[in-house]
């Protein structure tokens, strides 16, 4: 298992993309809007294989649920097989820790759930395709 990425609220998503490419050798892989969620994601990728996910929420979500947007949004881990994902879940949910979101593939290809860890920060759990 690897720390595959860390995803970051952000005001400024123009500001905050170049900021990691000009001093950190991060490079935009993929850029997309998500309308479920209502906002546009860059992944910033870099060298040896980890990105920053780089989320800005459209304005009529920011003014609903302002003071939790900013900062930190989840720490994601990939895992070699769907399978591992499943066991990860499971031994998480036998030990009592909450659950967010069931394992479920996206339409970006990935098989994923997430969980909060003991002081509730959101955790990825994932597999690519």
């Amino acid at each position: 298992m690897k720390i595959n990425h860390v995803a970051l609220y952000v005001n400024d998503i123009v500001k905050m993309r170049n900021f990691y490419e000009l001093y950190f050798g991060g490079k935009l892989s993929y850029e997309h809007y998500c309308d479920q969620r209502k906002h546009t994601t860059s992944f910033v990728s870099f060298p040896e294989g980890s990105y920053i996910e780089l989320i800005h929420p459209d304005e009529d979500y920011i003014e609903k649920d302002k003071d939790k947007l900013y900062g930190s949004a989840h720490i994601g881990f990939e895992l070699k097989t769907s399978d591992e994902v499943d066991r990860l879940c499971l031994r998480l949910k036998q030990n009592k820790y909450t659950q967010i979101k069931e394992p479920s593939h996206t339409k970006n290809g990935f098989y994923e759930a997430l969980f909060l860890d003991p002081e509730k920060n959101m955790i990825e759990i994932q597999h690519k395709k």
